[in-house]
């Protein structure tokens, strides 16, 4: 007797999967109908998907692979190993300031400090003239900050006169204590200078006045000279004042973040102690850096001679001997013998003319009597460039 499922075909063992319309449907049928233990016929269907190429290179690369094909990519490129051993937290952070990276100068430059000292030897004999009384100044080291630590240093009132350094298209500073622009101010006119406390209290309230402000000028144009002096083998510049002020807030020139330079001197002037302080943007700087870093010898700061700064000092201190002479005259002797208390002796000089002023021995300057304190006193009219030993009188001499 034959078995029913033969007849159909469908369950016979020996039958043809080929033939069947459902024979490549079968594979698909869900995995919980499949007898357990058997082995699942999902390699003939997954069979089309190994021959794909680039399944078959991702499998087989291996890591050491991966890191050679990463280095091809990247060659050409900096690479930065890892520190072996160093934990994230470990690691060390340096801050760097992008924005003021630029404050400071590139490179050395050493005749900066050249100018900067010729400045103060000027400054101080500058000073010395206008004041008529000696005074020491002492060096401190150009430095660059910005424009913020600088306008932080100024108190109220203050002594901040704005300036505009031609020759070098920019606007400065010239900063110092107000209570001793004030004692420069006082010594200017003639006064004994001294403790001005009364007066910072004025300027507190009422700023400078037009007086006060005329003779500023004064004073910058002493700075000018100085500083014009000083730079004269770098670049002309002269210096103009702008204003004065006493207030801090309308000393606002630049943006806090702008880099400057400053060029300080310690002042001790007739007992009134203080710094003096000159402000540049660095951006004016900038362009002179070629000529400021180059290297030349200055005999005045010649490392060989390491005595010459005291013998200066000494040698400045040395008392010298200043004759004005009032006039001439030529008698015979027989005059000259008959002399008596009360006769008169008729020089060569107009009573309004000028007078010879001798230093050792030489003519150094022409004068004019005035009356200084209430003492007689020259002003000085003339700076003879040559030094006779004596200078031809113009009037023609006369004896009485």
């Amino acid at each position: 007797m034959s078995d029913p499922t033969d007849e159909k075909g469908n369950d016979s063992p020996g039958a043809d999967e080929s033939s069947s319309p459902l024979a490549t449907a079968t594979p698909a049928s869900p995995a919980p109908q499949e007898t357990a233990g058997e082995t699942p016929a999902t390699p003939e269907a997954e069979e089309p998907k190994a021959a794909d190429p680039t399944a078959v290179g991702i499998e087989t690369v291996t890591a050491e692979e991966l890191a050679a094909l990463a280095d091809v990519i990247s060659e050409g490129q900096p690479k930065i190993p890892d520190s072996p051993g160093v934990a994230d937290k470990d690691a060390i952070v340096l801050r760097y300031d992008i924005v003021g990276a630029n404050t400071g100068t590139r490179r050395s430059l050493p005749v900066l400090e050249l100018v900067h000292d010729r400045f103060r030897k000027e400054l101080e004999n500058e000073l010395e003239r206008a004041t008529r009384i000696s005074g020491t100044i002492e060096i401190e080291q150009p430095r660059a900050s910005k424009f913020a630590e600088v306008f932080s240093t100024l108190e109220h009132p203050c002594a901040a006169l704005i300036i505009d350094a031609i020759g070098m298209d920019a606007r400065g500073m010239i900063i110092l204590e107000p209570a001793l622009l004030l004692h420069f101010l006082d010594l200017f006119i003639g006064g004994a200078g001294g403790s001005q406390s009364h007066a910072m209290e004025m300027v507190g309230m009422r700023g400078y006045s037009p007086a006060e402000k005329s003779i500023c000028a004064h004073f910058s144009e002493v700075v000018g000279k100085s500083t014009k002096e000083a730079w004269r083998d770098v670049t002309d510049v002269s210096i103009e004042l702008v204003r004065v002020e006493s207030d801090p807030r309308h000393a606002v020139i630049l943006e806090p973040g702008d880099p400057v330079m400053e060029f300080p001197v310690k002042v001790d002037w007739a007992g009134v102690t203080g710094t003096i302080r000159l402000v540049l943007p660095l951006s004016a700087i900038r362009p002179l850096e070629a000529r400021l870093s180059s290297t030349i010898d200055d005999p005045s700061r010649d490392e060989s001679n390491p005595w010459e700064p005291a013998l200066m000092a000494h040698i400045r201190n040395t008392p010298v001997d200043v004759i004005v002479e009032l006039g001439r005259a030529n008698v015979t002797l027989q005059r000259l013998l008959e002399l008596n208390v009360g006769d008169v002796v008729r020089l060569d000089r107009a009573p309004e003319g000028e007078l010879n002023v001798e230093v050792s021995g030489r003519i150094k300057y022409t004068s004019r009597p005035v009356i200084q304190r209430g003492n007689l006193a020259a002003q000085i009219s003339e700076v003879l460039n040559q030094s006779p030993h004596k200078k031809p009188i113009d009037s023609t001499s006369n004896s009485d």
